[in-house]
């Protein structure tokens, strides 16, 4: 028997998948009883959480439309596969990265050959094929990181023989397995997703800090039985340490900006690839408790929350690149030359179960060209949202979820303006 139904512990959902479920539980009660009723029964719907079966999917909504395309993006989730989240490529490895690593071994690496490549976050993993075993190498823009070969030998179903600093796990499987997550282990529910090829997986940036033993949950197949595995810290490989090939400017540290992103990279439960050449962009208080600060690397946007209540949860940070896995881009603009966004919920009240609920969201964002020196969020309810360019960001906060026209589609527009105020261009946000 396999693990078809052995389901892993629930977990919360994406911010983005909490936006359109809430959108069409919104929608729906407006159909049926018109404004004013629904308002606290539809907020519940950010406290859904989601069962994955172990390895396979996570959950996001598709649009494949055009750029360009007018019109609101489509409704309905799609599976977000482990190709998708870590944009995999399968035997062949970027030259640039691949040039790196190999500048590391350069008398053995003449022989490897790549198998997968993965990225997130800035981080990208590529796994090549030796005589002797794989090897594993991560790189950063600024950091290269090598593993030892790994061997053949998999202790069983699956081990781990590369894990960085920067949270990536990485080591051989049973090749009847073709699915598999990775978790910190001691019981936690948090877990990630893994490139799997031929006999190897890849997991970039996915072990929170602190964590002790592994946990790998195995998809099952008709030839091998999966299930949860459990290793402990002792028989978990050392971090290998990275090697800084091309050094990078440090970012700004001395203002109050600078040491809030430095501070909130501290916090986060996940490392944060080359966080001190991060550059602090912007920053504005949202209430009485919350702040955010925008920080960029690079493509890379950083939106961070932070969080002073008493019940508060410190920080809660996102990373963005615009790449598929890195935001879940169905509700996010529609993509385009001049601008991307990233959105995230703020504002969580308490309930009497425990569980918070929100339905307020600030609205990220990166310009891709010079001219945008301001954008604005304009919804058919509520007054416009307008923000100047900080550094190449920008940031829109207070966006309502509930101030919507009853059976209107779930879509804003944002718009983006030149030095003199004229319309550079307009995009579709499904919020």
């Amino acid at each position: 028997m396999n693990d078809l139904f052995d389901l892993p512990s629930e977990r919360p959902l994406p911010d983005a998948v909490r936006i359109r479920a809430r959108q069409r539980v919104l929608n729906g009660i407006r159909q049926d009883h018109g404004r004013g009723r629904w308002a606290m029964v539809a907020a519940a719907v950010v406290i859904l959480a989601l069962v994955v079966s172990a390895g396979s999917f996570a959950i996001r909504q598709g649009d494949s439309r055009p750029v360009g395309e007018s019109g609101p993006p489509p409704t309905g989730n799609t599976w977000l596969t482990p190709d998708e989240q870590y944009e995999v490529q399968r035997g062949v490895a970027p030259p640039a990265v691949a040039a790196r690593c190999a500048a590391q071994r350069p008398a053995e690496a003449v022989r490897w050959q790549p198998l997968l490549t993965a990225s997130l976050h800035g981080v990208t993993v590529v796994a090549f094929a030796t005589s002797e075993g794989p090897v594993f190498c991560e790189t950063t823009p600024a950091t290269v990181t090598v593993s030892a070969p790994a061997g053949g030998d998999t202790g069983g179903d699956v081990r781990a023989t590369f894990i960085s600093s920067l949270g990536t796990v990485a080591g051989v499987m049973n090749p009847q397995f073709t699915t598999l997550s990775v978790g910190p282990g001691a019981g936690s529910a948090e877990r990630s997703l893994a490139g799997v090829e031929n006999g190897v997986f890849v997991v970039p940036n996915g072990l929170p800090r602190g964590s002790r033993g592994l946990t790998f949950y195995v998809g099952g197949s008709p030839k091998a039985q999966g299930g949860a595995r459990s290793v402990p810290p002792g028989a978990i490989p050392a971090a290998v340490p990275a090697v800084t090939d091309r050094p990078g400017t440090p970012g700004e540290r001395s203002t109050p900006d600078g040491r809030r992103l430095d501070d909130c990279f501290a916090r986060s439960p996940f490392p944060v690839a080359d966080a001190a050449d991060w550059q602090p962009t912007y920053s504005q208080a949202l209430n009485e408790h919350e702040t955010a600060q925008l920080g960029k690397y690079g493509s890379l946007l950083a939106i961070c929350i932070i969080d002073d209540s008493p019940r508060g949860s410190g920080v809660r940070l996102k990373i963005d690149d615009e790449t598929a896995g890195n935001g879940f881009r169905d509700h996010e603009a529609t993509p385009g030359p001049l601008l991307f966004t990233t959105s995230v919920f703020y504002a969580f009240r308490g309930k009497p179960s425990g569980a918070s609920v929100s339905d307020t969201v600030a609205v990220a964002g990166m310009t891709k060209s010079p001219n945008v020196v301001s954008v604005s969020l304009s919804r058919r309810e509520s007054a416009p949202v307008q923000s100047p360019v900080h550094n190449g960001t920008f940031l829109l906060p207070d966006v309502d979820l509930g101030e919507k026209v009853p059976g209107a589609e779930p879509t804003s527009t944002i718009t983006a303006y030149d030095a003199q105020g004229q319309v550079l261009g307009t995009t579709v946000i499904s919020l």
